[in-house]
């Protein structure tokens, strides 16, 4: 057996040993490996302490030291190089106290006999490192000897250096799904850490996930989670990325460098990005390719902001790379999505159902967006509703009175605006201000109780410079002028008197050809748009609102996979029935029966259903209109629609 004083003997021999020896070819050496190790706070690292070249190797001993500041040693042990059976470890090491020797650590093994030592190359020591604060510390190794089994000096050709760098825990300096400096890893300590914290990005020109543009692009391959509150997750950060200056109304003309691709997620019905908490920030991203975007869900999900991002397309904001539901879902309360501010302005364009989904909970702003058009606000890149409140989502706000806050919404297959109230209340919901058109059915759509279903104003006459009409008393309303029956320019509002009647002038002109309005009452309910009525004047300075034919309208949209709105018209009293027919001529239901109808412009809708409330199958239908006026030949009308379930 070994005993004490001999190994103390041995060691004492091994003195004098330079850590620099001449190099030679072939000798014993010592290195750190790796070299340079790259780490963030919250992430442990290890390094190896490795020998090359032994020749019959019995005995080390070496001293690590490094900065206390940066690291701190959780663990070290002595390598396997050495062996086990018959082989002892000097007392100094791996026992070692990070207290009294915060940045020293002292390893040492020996083995004696008539048993040759290992030859060639091996690890002699293992030390797992965590990282304290950010900065870079050296690895130096002091006091090295090295031994043969005879307790002859075995020359070191050459000591290698290393160095730990510590970056900061929510930097993105790779494209990699995981491990340190990815944004899942970011993600992971602002989870765990109090906060607030800002994940930033520097992800370099040459890392693989970047192209020649210097766009990036993480692929997860499972939802990103924030369950922080007060994070910042700022793609704008990213050398080269620069925020929109352009108002309202000019193409956005943000860069975006930064852009989460779902193409390789593992289950392709999970978001990209689920935030179940408060007060953060989600900024300059690019979102597309999911199930939907961003989704926020529980109840503690408040008070965030989603602004300057690309959700649905490509990083130019020209092309639809969709997510496959919504671009972002607001299941939270009290959010913002968007802001009155330029570089606030997100672009939610391309998704294959909705851009913007709102429910169950409300309280919600959406302000200052591009939803359906490319960057430039000027080409069709629709989703195919743009936004979406359902369930009992109540007092949100679209739009709204402060500059900055209007949306334009435009291009969708559907409606720009549809609020549903088939599994709940989704009442108070205010649309207000909002550049709203070219939308393939309506540009605000009330279905099953949503907003209550309020009435739509009624346009009497329009001239170049004058609107008139009657509404809800004492209801808010909005003018607006398009090309067609959407609400393209907002022109101005005036509340309707205790009767109901209400005229907006504008001395400097209209802007026409068409005008609609919207009403809201004082629960912040708005209404669909009103039919339109052209600004044209003739010989007697205005456009009345009665029609000047009995006439049954183009229906849409057509084809129709859940309803369809017919407007007919109405010159004058007359008996009026709506009927519809299947392709073999029998009828499955009659929408108005009237004597007499009252003049005017009006939309009847067809939910899809017969008589008895049995929903219809997909085919070609005939909508007949016919028309009993006093004194006159009956008048009839048609239109052929197509359902599609």
């Amino acid at each position: 057996m070994v005993t004490q004083a001999v190994r103390t003997a041995v060691f004492a021999s091994l003195l004098g040993l330079l850590a620099a020896a001449e190099q030679v070819a072939g000798q014993t050496t010592i290195r750190i490996q790796p070299e340079a190790t790259s780490t963030a706070v919250g992430w442990y690292c290890s390094v190896d302490v490795v020998i090359d070249n032994a020749s019959n190797l019995g005995a080390f001993q070496f001293d690590m030291l490094f900065s206390p500041g940066v690291v701190h040693a959780n663990m070290a042990t002595v390598g396997p190089f050495l062996g086990s059976t018959g082989r002892t470890v000097i007392p100094v090491g791996p026992q070692i106290d990070n207290t009294s020797m915060p940045a020293r650590l002292t390893f040492g093994a020996a083995t004696f006999g008539s048993s040759p030592g290992p030859s060639g190359s091996g690890v002699l020591a293992t030390v797992v490192f965590e990282p304290k604060a950010v900065g870079s510390t050296a690895l130096m190794l002091e006091n090295v000897q090295v031994a043969d089994v005879n307790g002859q000096t075995l020359p070191v050709a050459a000591i290698a250096w290393g160095r730990i760098v510590v970056s900061e825990p929510c930097l993105v300096t790779t494209t990699a799904d995981s491990g340190v400096g990815s944004l899942r890893a970011a993600l992971t300590y602002a989870n765990s850490h109090p906060g607030p914290d800002t994940i930033r990005f520097n992800i370099p020109p040459t890392d693989p996930g970047c192209d020649s543009a210097g766009v990036c692009t993480i692929r997860p391959t499972s939802y990103l989670a924030l369950g922080d509150s007060a994070t910042v997750i700022d793609g704008y950060t990213q050398p080269g990325a620069i925020p929109n200056t352009n108002p309202f109304g000019a193409p956005i003309n943000a860069t975006l460098r930064i852009v989460l691709d779902g193409s390789l997620m593992a289950n392709p019905y999970e978001p990209g990005l689920i935030v179940s908490g408060a007060c953060n920030v989600i900024r300059g991203l690019v979102i597309s390719r999911f199930f939907r975007g961003i989704e926020m869900i529980g109840s503690d999900t408040r008070e965030n902001r989603i602004e300057g991002n690309f959700i649905g397309t490509d990083a130019g904001g020209s092309a639809a790379w969709g997510n496959r539901l919504v671009g972002v879902s607001l299941t939270g309360a009290d959010n913002v999505l968007g802001g009155t501010t330029p570089e606030a302005r997100n672009l939610i364009s391309g998704n294959y159902l909705a851009g913007v989904e709102v429910g169950p909970t409300g309280g919600n702003r959406i302000q200052g967006n591009y939803i359906g058009t490319d960057a430039s606000g000027w080409s069709p890149l629709g989703n195919i509703l743009g936004i979406y409140i359902f369930n009992a989502s109540q007092k949100n706000l679209i739009g709204g009175s402060d500059e900055g806050a209007a949306n334009l919404i435009a291009f969708h297959q559907d409606a720009g605006v549809s609020i549903v109230g088939t599994a709940g209340q989704a009442w108070w919901n205010t649309i207000s201000r909002n550049r709203i058109h070219s939308n393939g059915s309506q540009g605000i759509d009330l279905q099953q109780g949503g907003n209550q279903e309020i009435a739509a104003p009624v346009i009497l006459s329009a001239t170049r410079t004058q609107v008139t009409g009657t509404a809800l008393p004492f209801a808010t309303i909005e003018v607006f002028s398009d090309n067609d029956g959407q609400g393209a320019i907002y022109e101005g509002s005036v509340t309707a008197d205790s009767s109901g009647h209400w005229v907006l002038g504008k001395p400097e002109g209209l802007v026409g050809p068409y005008v609609t309005a919207t009403a809201t009452d004082d629960g912040g309910n708005t209404s669909e748009f009103s039919l339109p009525l052209s600004t044209a004047v003739g010989n007697e300075g205005s456009i009345s609102h009665l029609p000047r034919s009995f006439a049954l309208g183009r229906a849409f949209p057509n084809p129709a996979s859940v309803e369809l709105v017919l407007p007919y018209e109405v010159p004058a009293p007359a008996r009026i029935s709506v009927v519809v027919y299947n392709a073999l001529g029998a009828e499955v239901r009659r929408l108005v029966d009237a004597v007499p109808h009252a003049p005017g412009r009006h939309f009847i809708r067809w939910d899809g259903k017969d008589e008895a409330g049995a929903m219809m199958p997909s085919g070609i239908y005939v909508c007949r209109y016919y028309a009993v006026p006093a004194g006159g030949p009956a008048i009839a009308d048609s239109r052929k629609v197509l359902l599609l379930r």
